[in-house]
């Protein structure tokens, strides 16, 4: 069943809601509407969409709601998790993914989107949908989405840190296996 669209900030401080030109500071829970712009300072917002669908934008980050499973990265980052079908924009390209966790950095003239958990689709208006399985991501530079590339796990990065440090632990164990049977041979 769809409920009410809410933010609130990740931790202490303050989110602001821009709505019909009017700019909120908000410190709780607060009820968003399609158009709204939650824009966050420090700390970063959890922003809670229709049917279980969350995203959460990082610091000096702002997005625009565009309906209850989708919204517009205007700037900085936002993770992206659901079971259902959710779609993150920037300008004219789309992210979606259903059943999946997916992050889409916007910088000032590129964008990229990384795949943390199963299928996220990247399309762009001429070009056809790319896959982006996880741990890849591709930039988006001038509209057009590029081939997908190993992801590069970033472990000062909070996100990075939360969702993909078992994929670093792992690979930092396969390495000493790796050099341990060399050892051997």
């Amino acid at each position: 069943a769809a409920r009410s669209m809410t933010v609130a900030p990740d931790g202490s401080g303050s989110v602001f809601v821009r709505r019909a030109g009017e700019e909120i500071e908000v410190t709780g829970r607060f009820s968003l509407a399609a158009s709204d712009i939650v824009r966050t300072t420090t700390p970063g917002a959890r922003i809670l969409l229709e049917s279980d669908r969350t995203a959460w934008l990082a610091d000096d980050s702002s997005v625009r709601i565009t309906g209850g499973g989708s919204l517009e990265v205007l700037g900085g980052s936002v993770l992206a998790e659901s079971r259902r079908h959710l779609t993150v924009s920037i300008d004219d390209v789309t992210a979606t993914t259903s059943g999946g966790m997916m992050r889409v950095d916007r910088f000032s003239a590129s964008a990229a989107v990384a795949g943390y958990a199963g299928e996220v689709a990247v399309a762009a208006p001429g070009q056809e949908t790319v896959a982006i399985d996880p741990l890849f991501d591709a930039s988006v530079t001038a509209g057009q989405v590029l081939d997908p590339r190993p992801y590069q796990v970033d472990l000062d990065d909070r996100w990075d840190r939360l969702h993909l440090g078992d994929v670093v632990e792992l690979d930092e164990q396969l390495e000493r296996y790796a050099d341990a049977i060399s050892g051997q041979l």
